[in-house]
């Protein structure tokens, strides 16, 4: 689908209410909120994009943005764009945020995490 002037697009994942709670996160322990995000681009910009890959570079913006912030752990920031701790360090890499740029608290609960299988 080609988006066109006036669209507004999800920067979230599916299943997050609006304003309200997520039932399935609610009965994990934890709420969440959904955010509407509004972008206006040039014709010619969105007439080569879809509504699903705007709000995936939107919402994967914003984390890594978040991340470099320190607002957000790298394994929030993960969890939150669905991708493991392999692939989340190329992501950080092309988003030019260190790999090691860790607060002291987020340095000792790293080092407590096991090493995945090779």
């Amino acid at each position: 689908m080609a988006l066109s002037q006036g669209h507004t697009i999800s920067a979230l994942p599916c299943g997050v209410g609006l304003g309200g709670l997520n039932p399935v996160d609610y009965k994990r322990g934890f709420m969440s909120k959904r955010f509407t995000l509004e972008l206006e681009l040039p014709d010619d910009v969105a007439a080569t994009l879809g509504a699903a890959e705007v709000a995936g570079k939107a919402r994967e913006a914003f984390v890594m943005e978040l991340l470099r912030e320190h607002r957000v752990s790298q394994g929030k920031a993960a969890e939150l764009l669905q991708v493991s701790r392999a692939d989340f360090f190329p992501l950080m890499t092309r988003y030019q945020i260190p790999v090691a740029d860790f607060t002291p608290e987020e340095l000792r609960e790293e080092l407590q995490q096991p090493f995945p299988e090779p």
